[in-house]
Formats: structure tokens, C-alpha cells, sequence
């Protein structure tokens, strides 16, 4: 059997535009050759996200409706490139003409009515760039510029990251207001009423909002003259716009256009409307827990976040996280979780994941093996649960009618399971999805904790794929387990033939069905697994992701025993990791240690996130951090290992270099062609890392192949490592400025929005940063490889010294490390206090770079850290630059994301984590122990307004990427830059999870704050502690030995003085850095299955 996939629809094409209309009277698509002009696609089940809204004002308040599509009293019919919609809704008449021509389009809407005070509001949700993309990136680069002339207010939008689209939004009759993002429109409150803000306040903001939800909304007063009221509101669309819009663009020509329309009489056409016999659009939010309940299922409860007096989150004594629903009402990012199966070991495919959301997602995005080409599900790609089209969802039916289950009273995560509970009348029913701990399954359990019975609708939209609508899907049915595989002309298909996804259904009382359940059509349309349960109290499946399609044969557990497992396992992961003393600080650790791991396990193992929820493959800058510190960090020198090797095998034979990104799978084939300028140290740097640790310098006689730059494929040639490091090092030194010892910049730096905007800057062009961190790897290999390569050794030192004159001679001008330097004549300076370009006087990245390298004297350091508190270091952590890249709508001028970006937000914005993590790093070398752990404290989600005070509300499980200032536009933020570094703008949290920046927070924290790591094999003490860890005990494994360590801290000067195992005075010490005294080495031969070890700092 083969599952459709594309929905039904009715075409109008024009010269330059395609609109697909569906048979429910609601927008598919609007097209321009394989590019969106509208974001999100519509669905005959709940419509369409664009629409017109009617908004009667009553005595008693209001009253509204769509005038659009299924979820509306409309019925329509289409005459050439029109459509008619025609109804009635209270005590309104009306009909709407749509029009299609050329370039634009056009809503006609008339209204009968008895001179009632009404309102209509035009909802445009725009993409302008590929109709598969992420949506909230899409919208980082839409530009949207309000102008205002007598007809009121026209939005023009263009897409500065893409073709050269400008889409323009109006009205030919009065409008009165206006909206440019959903968040406006829709509000927060709607996941839990459904109703529009902009509805139920009668209003638009008239403020340009620059965020990831791109919604161009208008507002109309219409004024009755004889009973009839008129409004016509338009789309203008200009596919070959090279300009900055100054001006109304389209407005004359919607005019032109609309005096030829047909606007005569058609009640002779042929009107119809679908039915829908369910509707997915009535939802059932749980009511809230009582006191008494909530103390009943959650007796024990630890960092409880607590709004308007209201208990909103909090943790388990094991780290698991609750949510209530009342906490969803302040969050913009819906509170979610990844699911993986174990991600700590060798990845070759990536294992099975499941990603669920608090608002009745149970499933979405299934995958196993690469998680962008091998999904089973869609995703969740709206925050507002506008989409309900996404994922798997549930429907129950109370008092004889379906409602689909939307926010429940409590939300439960834990690593590997995510639970939701929903009060319903006298009773609680209970979803539970958790994956298995090794194998490729996860199990969902639907029950009713009282055993009453109910009627159930479950149904998945399914992809098989990349996208949705573009596979055809097989599937095989043999009783109550269905199987699910690609079709041949599915790319997945070409390298994963056998790979299948199965479905095991443990009620007997399971009925399969197909789309047609909720309307009255008797052909299929959408690809939607559908199945129902009828008079059951609780029902069950396990589903498979078979990368090979072997079957796997095990026992079935219940969901209770694969969490304990689970659980169990993962505790061995992370060491048994446990802090203890009586400050409140020691349990946001303890439980961030948990879920960074988590999180950097799905970085590691199957790469996406929440947001960014396509990915798959690695970036090579990326890998060799977050999870290679990691695993170091955690005693899996295997793993660490593994990537190194891995990693290596991707270098370009003919041109030593390595992609910016590439696939670890099958796919070896996709990946960059080229890379950014720092890409080439990062193998070496991890390989440096590896080799201080371990010790392990046979790796380097390790043979592993190339990656072929011309034909794509991995080389027959295998070669030692360290041949490898040769031939990368013979490329670094090719990349050198003539007459320097510095490697251009070419493609960029760490920092994705400072790419180089033209070509002179690639060539001519440093990053004072890559310069640090080539001195700093050369330096690193050379002392790994003294003893066993000393000739080797010499050459890479002599290198580092000479890089490092020049980097005094050229980058650090006037005592200040430059950013950039562009080498004209004379030598320019950017991002330092010369710089007259930019007028951007400081960047973060230098500073921590040649502090972490020791390339600058001690003292000097210390210098820059009143650089840092002055210009870079804001409330919520230290910002990449002292001040934005000034933003001109979109034109380039030196960087090409900084200068394209409307949104303020990520990198943009500043704070990204990542790099505020380095500096906490960069604090721990210098002995700042107040700096080091206030800095992790200050991007730790758990209570952050303990520790951030300006900080909005976020979920408190999962790492953010950045934290980003509230601010409408770029114009904004620049003009209030100095008032968010000093606190007075509020700060929320950007995209989460799918970061490097979990593995270092880990790394950073057992390795430099409490100062547990590893030396050539064996065990170095050498914390970075103030006085609030006085007394603090650590639990911690260390490879076969526990290590139970106690701190006693007298000072706040960090200095160790004395460590004692076992009762005996350790006396080896070994230098690990320039700035820092000499570290306590404990050999192996000293440690028993258990260790008391005593730690005293002053």
C-alpha cells in the first residue's frame, strides 16, 4: 500500500506567481518558481495561518470569525482567476473576491449589515526564500519597512538573505493599523484560548517587530454607508527587486490592476464547502493542578520557579524537570524535549530520536540515522500551536465530542521520557513517551489513572523524507504492526535501501484509518497515520527505527522499567556526578550537569535541535569542541578518539584543508566545499587536546584516509596522522598574508555574521582570533610531541614564535588585540579603537583567545579585564562585540550576516554563549574564581533571574544558544545598546540545544571550577573556587575509581595549597599554564576503588 502525499489542489498561475488553492477554500502555497511567498502551508483540516477576520464589537464585547476556509461559515467557488467567498455570520452578510494577476493579488471584502461597529484584520504570513527552510531563520532576514499615506499604513518586506524579493502588504481602503510578527498578532495567551491578541484587543501594536514569526497584519475600521461596508486589501509581489525600498512601491500599479477586475454578481456559480465531521481546531487544555495534587505527585520538589505567586516549574530530587501549564503563558520557545536513544558511543549512524512539545506534541521529527534526510514525522515549526498538522497528536472524546489534547496540567522531561498529565472531569489521563537506553525503540502508553474509558483519534503526519508532500510512502500492514520505507525514487533510498520504520500496536481494540475519518471525502489526501480506539482506558505501541531492517528482538518493557533503565545508565555516563553542601547553587549545577549532557549527547549523536531543527551532519569547528571536550572531560578517551580519527579521514587531499561541515554517515559525499579561515586549526588543536590528556601519541602513526575535494568521496590513500598534521600545517602556512606569518582570513572566523561582504577582505584581511588560536595549537602539538618527535616539536615552536612576532607587530596595536587587521597601505585596524570604519572598538574573541594561549604577559591580561567590565560585559554575560555592526535595511558593506539580519537575535545580538563560555574559561587561567562561576551561573537556565535579573522567563532544561536583548529592530538596539549593557532592556533566550556549547559548559565546569581533569593519564586537582564552595563534597568517577573529594576554600584567591589522598600529602605537580601556579598530580598508582580526597585552598 502506498500513502498519498500530496494534497489536493486548485492551481492559479500567472506569468510570475503560482497560488494553490485547496478544496477546503484555504491557501495551500503562494509560489514564485520553488520559493514561498507565504510561510507556512495550509491544511483543509485547520485552514490556513493567513486569513481575513471579521470582529463584531457587541454590548457584552465581541464577536469574531474567519472569513477563509474550513474554519469559517464561508462556501466558495473559483471562476478563472478568481474565487468567490460568500456567508453569513451573525447579523453579516458578506462576500470576499479574491483576484489573482500577474504579480499581485487582491481581497475584496463586502459587508451587509445594521451599520454595526466593525472591524477586519488581513493576516499575511511571509517566507520570501525556499518553501522547505527554517522558518524562524527565514525571518531573521525579512526586512520589513512601514510607510504611511492617506490610505493608512503598507508594509514592504524584503528578503535580504535569498533572491531579490520585495513583497509588499496594503490596502486600498483605510487601514488603521498595523503588525509585522505573529508574536504581535496571535499573542502568547492564544495556546491557551485560541483567540487572537489583536482580536480580543480590537488593535494592532503599529510597531515593527523584527522576530522569527513573520505575520504582516492590517486592521480596517469599516464604516457602513446604506448598509453595505467595503474593504479591499492587497499583495504586491516584485521578484526582481535590487533596491532598498524608500518609497510605497506597488501601490499604483494594485491600483491600475484593480479597476479591470470582475467585481459583477456571481451567485450564479457553483458554491461549495467542506465539511469537516471532526475538527482538530477545538481543543482541550487541561484544567490546572490543585495544591493538594501537586503535592501528592511531586512531594519532594528543588529550584521551584514560582510567577504571580504561582509554582510555574521545578526539579525532581534525580534532576527530572515539571512544568506546569501556567508557565507556558510567559514563554515565546514552547517548552520541548529530544528523545535519543544512547548517544555515548561510536556514531556511525545516528540512533533513533523523538522530539515532543508541552502543548500535545507527543512525537515529531522521528528519526533514525540522519536527521534531516531519514524522517519519519514532521516537525512542530510554529510556537504558538498554530500548526496542529505537526507531529503525532491525540484526540479524546469528552461529552460525545473530539477534543485534541493541547496543554496539559503538568509537563514531566526527563532524559529519555517525556510525560503529560491531563485533568479531565474526575479523572487524569496520562501520556507517556520514553526511548530505550540501547535500542533503536521508543514506547508511548496512553492511560486513565481512574481506568475509565474512552474513545481515542491518534494521527501522525507522516514525511519519509527530507520534506513534507515530496515522498511517496510505502507501507505494509501485518495485523496490528504496520512497517513504513522509502519508495526507489527517494534519495534516502539510494544509500539506506533496507532502512524501515515499524509500528507495533499492543490494544487489540486499534482501528487503522486514513484522512477521510474527519471530513465527509471518500479519497485519501494526506499522508496521515490515523488509527482509533474506542471504549479503552488506556492503549499502547512501540515504534522502530531500523537503519538496516533487522528486526530487533527483545522484550518489551513498560514505560516505568525503560526510564529506570535509562536512568541508571545515564548516571553512569556522567560519573555519577553529585555536589553537595548546603548553598542553593550546588543543585543548579548538580541537575544542569545532568540535562547539558543531555544536550550535547543530541549535538554529538544526532544533530538538531528545537529550533534549528534540520542538521545531521557535523561542523567540523563544532565536533571538535563541545563533544570533544566532553568525552575527554566525562573519561571516554574512546569516543574522543574516534572523532579525532573520524575527523581527520575529512581532510581534503589535494588542498589540505577540511569542509566547514559533512556527514558522518552514508552521505560522506554532501558537504562544503570550502571553510572559514580557522577551520584548518581546529584537528590540531583537538588532537593537542587528546594527546595532554592521554598521552596516547600512537594515534598519530593511526592510518586514515582523505576526502577527495574534486570528486567528493573518501581516498583509497591512508596515511599516519601524523601526515596528516604535515600536510595541514604545509596549508596553513600557504594561507599567509605575503610578508607575514599570518593566515588571511578568508571565509571567516568562529563568528558566522562577520563573513567577509567582498573579496578584499578575504584576501587581504586577519582575524586577530585565528591568529591566537594558531599560536596556541602549534604550541600545544609541539609540547605533546617533545619527548617522541622532538625535531617535529622544534619546527612547529619555531612557527608558533614567529606567528607570534608578527602577531605583536601587527595585531596588537597600541596594547589592544585588533580584531581584524586589513592590510592596505597603511595597515587598517577594525573592531579596535583605531577603527574608523566600523566605529566598533573592542571584540571578545581576541581577549579570550590570548588569554587561553598565554600569548599575552600575565600582567597584560590582567589588564584587559577592565576592557572587558567596561565595553563587553553586560548582565546577562560578555558580548562579542562592544557594539553592533551597524545595520542600513540589508546592504553589505564588510559583513555579510551582520549587515543582512534584521533580527537582533543569536550572533546578532551579541551574547552568544559559546562565546561567553570561553571567557569563563579564559577566568579560570587567570584565577578569577568569582568571575568563572558567576559566568556559568549567568547562562545557566535554572532560576537565571537569581543570578540575571533582567532575564525573561525561559524553559529551564535546556541550553540557549544566546541570550538576546528585547528589542524591536536593529534600529533599536542601537540606539539602546548602553541601557541592555546597563540591565534596563529585558533579555530572553535564543535558539536551544543544538550547540557545542553543553560539552564545554561541562568541561568547563568539572575541569576548570572544580578543577578535576586529566594529565597523561592521570589525575590533576587544580579547582577555581571562592568561598561559597567551602566544604563542598564532590562524588565523581574517575575511569574505574571513585573519587569522593572535599573542598575546603579559606580565601577567594583560588591558590591551592595542599591536597591529600587518602590521608597521604600529594607532592607531584605539573605546569598546565602559563598564568596559573603548578597543579597537583595524583598517579594512578595511588588511586583505590574508592578515594578520600581532600582539597584546601586559600
Amino acid at each position: 500500500m502506498k500513502i498519498n502525499h500530496q494534497p489536493k489542489t486548485y492551481e492559479f498561475i500567472t506569468d510570475i506567481l503560482k497560488y494553490y488553492l485547496l478544496e477546503s477554500g484555504d491557501i495551500f502555497q503562494i509560489k514564485y518558481k520553488e520559493d514561498g511567498i507565504n510561510m507556512y502551508k495550509g491544511n483543509i483540516f485547520e485552514g490556513s495561518i493567513s486569513n481575513i477576520y471579521l470582529r463584531i464589537n457587541t454590548k457584552n464585547g465581541y464577536k469574531f470569525t474567519k472569513l477563509l476556509g474550513i474554519d469559517s461559515p464561508s462556501k466558495f467557488a473559483i471562476k478563472g482567476n478568481q474565487i468567490f467567498y460568500k456567508g453569513e455570520f451573525e447579523s453579516i452578510k458578506y462576500h470576499v473576491i479574491f483576484t489573482m494577476k500577474d504579480n499581485m493579488w487582491l481581497y475584496d471584502v463586502y459587508l451587509n449589515g445594521d451599520n454595526e461597529e466593525v472591524l477586519l484584520f488581513y493576516g499575511q504570513d511571509v517566507s520570501l526564500n525556499y518553501h522547505r527552510a527554517n522558518e524562524a531563520y527565514i525571518c531573521h532576514y525579512l526586512d520589513h519597512k512601514v510607510f504611511e499615506d492617506d490610505l493608512g499604513y503598507h508594509i514592504l518586506t524584503k528578503q535580504n538573505q535569498g533572491g531579490p524579493y520585495l513583497l509588499e502588504i496594503g490596502s486600498l481602503t483605510p487601514n488603521k493599523g498595523y503588525s509585522t510578527d505573529g508574536f504581535q498578532f496571535f499573542g502568547l495567551d492564544y495556546k491557551f484560548d485560541f483567540v487572537p491578541k489583536a482580536i480580543k484587543e480590537g488593535t494592532l501594536e503599529n510597531k515593527n517587530y523584527q522576530y522569527e514569526f513573520a505575520y504582516i497584519a492590517l486592521k480596517s475600521e469599516v464604516k457602513f454607508v446604506n448598509n453595505q461596508g467595503h474593504a479591499t486589501f492587497y499583495g504586491y509581489f516584485d521578484h526582481e527587486y535590487n533596491d532598498f525600498p524608500t518609497k510605497i512601491e506597488g501601490l499604483d500599479k494594485v491600483k491600475e490592476v484593480y479597476q479591470t477586475i470582475n467585481k459583477e454578481n456571481f451567485d450564479d456559480l457553483d458554491f461549495k464547502r467542506l465539511e469537516r465531521v471532526i475538527n482538530i481546531n477545538k481543543i482541550y487544555n487541561s484544567r490546572d493542578l490543585t495544591n493538594e495534587e501537586l503535592n501528592k505527585l511531586f512531594p519532594k520538589r528543588y529550584q521551584e520557579e514560582i510567577i504571580d505567586n504561582k509554582i510555574v516549574s521545578f526539579f525532581l530530587e534525580n534532576g527530572d524537570h515539571v512544568v506546569l501549564k501556567e508557565k507556558e503563558r510567559h514563554v515565546e520557545r514552547p517548552h520541548g524535549n529530544i528523545l535519543i536513544n544512547n548517544g555515548m558511543k561510536v556514531i556511525s549512524e545516528s540512533p533513533l530520536a523523538t522530539t515532543n512539545y508541552i502543548f500535545g506534541v507527543f512525537n515529531s521529527h522521528v528519526v533514525v540515522g540522519h536527521a534531516n534526510i531519514h524522517k519519519f514525522s514532521n516537525d512542530n515549526k510554529n510556537p504558538l500551536n498554530l500548526v496542529k498538522l505537526s507531529g503525532e497528536r491525540i484526540l479524546i472524546k469528552i461529552n460525545d465530542e473530539y477534543r485534541l489534547l493541547g496543554l496539559p496540567a503538568c509537563y514531566v522531561l526527563t532524559p529519555s521520557s517525556s510525560s503529560w498529565y491531563y485533568k479531565i472531569n474526575d479523572d487524569m489521563i496520562k501520556v507517556e513517551v520514553a526511548t530505550h537506553y540501547s535500542l533503536p525503540y521508543y514506547k508511548m502508553e496512553v492511560s486513565s489513572l481512574n481506568n475509565k474509558e474512552y474513545d481515542f483519534i491518534c494521527y501522525e503526519h507522516l514525511v519519509l523524507g527530507e520534506n513534507e508532500y515530496a515522498h511517496v510512502i510505502n507501507v505494509k500492514k501485518e495485523d496490528n504492526t504496520l512497517y513504513f520505507n522509502s519508495d526507489a525514487s527517494n534519495f534516502m533510498h539510494s544509500k539506506y535501501p533496507d532502512l524501515k520504520y515499524k509500528a507495533e500496536y499492543l490494544n487489540d481494540k486499534v482501528e487503522f484509518k486514513d484522512d477521510t475519518i474527519f471530513f465527509n471525502i471518500s479519497t485519501s489526501q494526506y499522508p496521515l497515520l490515523v488509527t482509533t480506539y474506542n471504549n479503552v482506558s488506556n492503549f499502547s505501541k512501540v515504534f522502530y527505527g531500523l537503519i538496516d531492517g533487522i528486526e530487533v528482538e527483545s522484550e518489551i518493557l513498560n514505560v516505568k522499567e525503560m526510564i529506570e533503565n535509562y536512568q541508571e545508565k545515564f548516571e553512569k555516563n556522567i560519573n555519577y556526578f553529585k555536589l553537595e553542601n548546603s548553598h542553593e547553587l550546588v543543585d543548579k549545577f548538580n541537575f544542569i550537569f545532568k540535562w547539558f549532557t543531555h544536550n550535547a549527547l543530541i549535538h554529538y549523536a544526532s544533530p538538531h535541535g528545537l529550533e534549528q531543527y534540520g542538521g545531521g551532519g557535523w561542523g567540523t569547528r563544532d565536533v571538535l569542541q563541545g563533544p570533544l571536550e566532553l568525552f575527554i572531560t566525562l573519561n571516554r578517551l574512546d569516543l574522543a578518539r574516534f572523532i579525532i580519527k573520524k575527523l581527520y579521514a575529512r581532510q581534503f587531499l589535494q588542498t589540505g584543508d577540511w569542509p566547514q561541515w559533512g556527514m558522518f554517515d552514508k552521505y560522506i559525499g554532501i558537504h562544503a566545499k570550502d571553510s572559514h579561515g580557522d577551520i584548518i586549526l581546529w584537528p590540531l588543536h583537538a588532537l593537542s587536546l587528546y594527546l595532554e590528556a592521554s598521552n596516547d601519541i600512537e594515534i598519530l602513526q593511526e592510518k586514515v584516509p582523505y576526502l577527495d575535494f574534486e570528486k567528493g568521496n573518501i581516498t583509497t590513500l591512508e596515511e599516519p596522522i601524523f601526515d596528516h598534521v604535515r600536510r595541514q600545517v604545509i596549508a596553513i602556512k600557504e594561507s599567509f598574508i605575503k610578508g607575514t606569518y599570518l593566515s588571511r582570513y578568508g571565509g571567516g572566523d568562529w563568528d558566522d555574521t562577520l563573513q567577509p561582504a567582498n573579496k578584499e577582505l578575504t584576501k587581504k584581511s586577519v582575524s586577530g582570533w585565528t591568529i591566537a588560536l594558531t599560536i596556541q595549537s602549534l604550541e600545544m602539538f609541539a609540547k605533546a610531541i617533545s619527548e617522541s618527535y622532538p625535531k617535529e616539536a622544534k619546527e612547529f615552536k619555531i612557527l608558533a614564535k614567529k606567528i607570534k612576532k608578527d602577531y605583536y607587530k601587527y595585531i596588537v596595536k597600541d596594547n589592544v588585540p585588533a580584531g581584524f587587521v586589513y592590510f592596505t597601505n597603511p595597515v587598517q585596524y577594525m573592531l579596535h579603537p583605531l577603527d574608523n570604519k566600523t566605529s566598533i572598538k573592542y571584540r571578545l574573541l581576541p581577549f579570550n583567545q590570548g588569554i587561553l594561549g598565554g600569548i599575552f604577559k600575565k600582567k597584560q591580561a590582567l589588564s584587559y579585564l577592565d576592557i572587558i567590565d567596561e565595553n563587553l560585559k553586560h548582565p546577562d554575560g560578555v558580548r562579542l562585540m562592544s557594539t553592533p555592526v551597524e545595520y542600513k535595511g540589508g546592504k553589505n558593506t564588510f559583513f555579510v550576516r551582520a549587515e543582512t539580519a534584521a533580527n537582533f537575535g543569536r550572533e546578532i545580538g551579541l551574547q552568544y554563549v559559546h562565546a561567553h563560555l570561553r571567557y569563563c574559561e579564559a577566568m579560570s587561567v587567570l584565577n578569577k574564581p568569582e568571575r568563572l562561576i558567576d559566568g556559568l551561573l549567568t547562562v545557566n537556565p535554572i532560576k537565571i533571574q537569581d543570578t540575571v535579573k533582567n532575564a525573561l522567563t525561559r524553559q529551564s532544561n535546556l541550553y540557549f544558544s544566546s541570550s538576546d536583548g528585547c528589542f524591536y529592530d536593529r534600529y533599536e538596539a542601537k540606539r539602546n545598546f548602553d541601557k541592555l549593557r546597563q540591565g534596563e532592556i529585558n533579555v530572553k533566550g535564543g535558539w536551544r540545544l543544538y550547540s557545542s556549547g553543553p560539552g564545554l559548559y561541562l568541561s568547563i565546569l568539572l575541569n576548570n571550577m572544580l578543577g578535576v581533569r586529566r594529565y597523561h593519564n592521570d589525575l590533576v586537582i587544580d579547582p577555581c573556587l571562592d568561598t561559597r564552595f567551602n566544604n563542598t563534597k564532590l562524588k565523581y568517577k574517575f575511569d574505574d575509581y571513585m573519587l569522593n573529594i572535599t573542598y575546603h576554600v579559606n580565601g577567594d584567591k583560588s591558590n591551592v595549597k595542599k591536597v591529600l589522598i587518602n590521608g597521604e600529602l600529594v607532592k607531584s605537580k605539573v605546569k598546565l599554564h602559563e598564568y596559573k601556579e603548578k597543579a597537583f598530580v595524583i598517579n594512578r598508582s595511588l588511586l583505590k576503588n574508592v578515594n578520600e580526597i581532600e582539597v584546601y585552598l586559600e
